[in-house]
Order: C-alpha cells, then sequence, then structure tokens
C-alpha cells in the first residue's frame, strides 16, 4: 500500500458531487452552462465577464471562471415597498411587494493552477437562448449557447477538470479531475474563500453558507484502465489547503 499523494496513476478519475443545501432545494438545470456573451451581469447590474459560464438551479448559481468556480447561494423573499401606500378596504396585491435576492458567494480557488487554461465545451444543448433586459443592448444579445459539460483542460499539468449538469442524473451538478499518465495528484489544492466554516467529515466537505451548508462528496474514485478503485478522501494542509490522501493498491 501507497500513498497516493506520491503516485503516478495510469489514468485516474475522481468525482465530486454537489449535495443540495441544508436550507434550499435545487431543481435541475434544463440549460446546462450558459456561455457568457455580456448579458450576465453582477448584482449591481454592470457586465460580469469574469464568469465564462453560468448554471442556474434553484437556490444556487454555480460560476465557471477562468481558472476558478464560485458557488452563489441565494435566497428570494418577498418585501413590501417602501413608497407603497395602503388603502383602506383594499387588499394587498402583487405591486405592492418587490422581489430582493439574498447571495452568499463562495469562491474556490486552486492553488499553483495553469492561469489560463484551456475551456472545451461539450453536450451542447440543441437550442439557443435570447437576452433582451435592461442590461442588454436593444437589439439584445442573441444565440447564446449552452452546454452540458465543461473542462478546463490541464488546470494543472496532466491534470483537467471536468463540469457535468445531467438532468438525467439524481444530483444537478457534478465535477470531475482527470489525473493523466504521469501527472501527479498531488498538484490538486484549493480553497474556499468567503465560507462561516469550512468542515471535513467522512470523505465529505460541508462548506457554511448564510442559507444553511452546500456539502461536497467523494463517491467514485477509479482507475480508467483497470476500473479499481481508488479510496480518496478531502485532507486538510497544514498551511490551510484543501487536497485528497488515501491508500493505493500497486
Amino acid at each position: 500500500m501507497k500513498d497516493c499523494i506520491n503516485m503516478k496513476f495510469s489514468k485516474l478519475f475522481i468525482k465530486v458531487v454537489l449535495i443540495t443545501c441544508m436550507n434550499l432545494h435545487w431543481g435541475y438545470s434544463q440549460t446546462g452552462f450558459i456561455e457568457n456573451k455580456g448579458q450576465i451581469i453582477d448584482q449591481n447590474n454592470q457586465p460580469n465577464p469574469e464568469v465564462k459560464f453560468l448554471l442556474n438551479l434553484q437556490g444556487l448559481n454555480v460560476q465557471l471562471k477562468q481558472n476558478s468556480f464560485s458557488y452563489d447561494a441565494y435566497v428570494i423573499e418577498k418585501k413590501r415597498k417602501e413608497n407603497w401606500i395602503p388603502v383602506p378596504g383594499h387588499p394587498e396585491h402583487s405591486d405592492s411587494f418587490e422581489r430582493i435576492g439574498i447571495f452568499h458567494r463562495i469562491d474556490i480557488r486552486f492553488e499553483g493552477a495553469n492561469a489560463s487554461p484551456q475551456m472545451i465545451t461539450g453536450d451542447p444543448g440543441q437550442d439557443y437562448l435570447n437576452y433582451y433586459t435592461t442590461a442588454t443592448p436593444e437589439e439584445g444579445i442573441l444565440f447564446v449557447r449552452h452546454y452540458h459539460k465543461i473542462t478546463y483542460k490541464d488546470l494543472y499539468p496532466g491534470i483537467d477538470l471536468e463540469f457535468v449538469a445531467d438532468r438525467r442524473n439524481e444530483k444537478p451538478v457534478e465535477f470531475n479531475f482527470i489525473v493523466h499518465p504521469g501527472a501527479d495528484i498531488s498538484q490538486i489544492r484549493w480553497k474556499y474563500e468567503g465560507s462561516r466554516e469550512v468542515i471535513v467529515r467522512d470523505k465529505k466537505i460541508a462548506i457554511s453558507t448564510i442559507h444553511g451548508y452546500i456539502t461536497e462528496s467523494i463517491p467514485n474514485t477509479y482507475e480508467k484502465e483497470t476500473q479499481k478503485s481508488v479510496a480518496l478522501e478531502y485532507r486538510l494542509t497544514p498551511d490551510g489547503f484543501y487536497t485528497f490522501s488515501g491508500k493505493y493498491n500497486t
């Protein structure tokens, strides 16, 4: 038995599944990861070019950036408009309320990663999306594509990161580290920025937000050629990064 951190695999797949937040129930995305052609805006209604692809789920947005990604957990609350004046004898109606989003974003930053990995699209949707909003030109932003798979090629030397949004799967989104022959798994190191608390327990990481916990799990890791299962778990390093550790039979 050897520690997997020091092993060179023939080709290893590390699957990470995102589990529902404690206080939120995410639906499935019919569109997958939507490319950003200028229609994605930030909370100040300004264009947000940092986001390259966006996955919209109920209660959670997953933002894919150039060499990092973010979870943006949110709830929508209904609040009475400040300038609304009640009329005696008349019930309140929808115009007397406004919908306000309360967001909590967690940024996942990879230590020592490729600053500009190629982002490869896969499993495209069969249609396009058109946007006409206050943030788009008058003619709108048209023919926006969406995909169910995005791969960061060589996020680390010999290691790809693949995101999958599959409406046929029991989980709304997952991501896979694909470790190619000769690559070193110990390169993969990351931090969660913006979380209240991060808990590592039983092959899971629980990330605290104001709306509850987002949980990541490692349900399956295997070597492609042999289909041999590899037991991996999360580990917090002394310098504050998260990585993988475990044992591998040679």
